[in-house]
């Protein structure tokens, strides 16, 4: 695998099964699709403008990373999700199910604030 997560042949060639499986089993076409908003365009695995449905498809296999680790090493472990900036963590802090995950796997989240040359380079990359 190589490049950003979600970028590699194998996990692009996994979210188009997802897909494909996912438009059967609901008897909808999702096509993926570009959205342009303010001038940033974001690809949407599936997407049917008819019955208003957007779906990314994650290629992620498994139990969270920290959950596998935990387990292996026999016994509870801290498990933190570190963040280097406020709005990455945001998702994981509201009342949405990524927060209702962290808290179900006893996971704290943390924001490590970033020397300004690091998160230029960061925005830059």
């Amino acid at each position: 695998m190589s490049g950003e997560p979600g970028e590699s042949k194998e996990q692009q060639e996994a979210e188009r099964h997802i897909i494909s499986q996912l438009s059967s089993d609901l008897g909808l076409s999702l096509p993926s699709r570009w959205y342009t908003f303010d001038e940033v365009r974001v690809a949407v695995d599936g997407a049917s403008s008819v019955s208003q449905v957007l779906c990314e498809a994650w290629a992620h296999i498994g139990r969270p990373k920290l959950l596998f680790i935990e387990k292996r090493m026999g016994g509870p472990r801290r498990k933190i999700l570190a963040f280097a900036d406020e709005e990455a963590s945001r998702t994981f802090s509201s009342r949405g199910w990524h927060s209702a995950c962290l808290r179900a796997f006893n996971i704290e989240t943390h924001t490590v604030a970033l020397p300004p040359d690091i998160r230029q380079k960061i925005l830059d990359a």
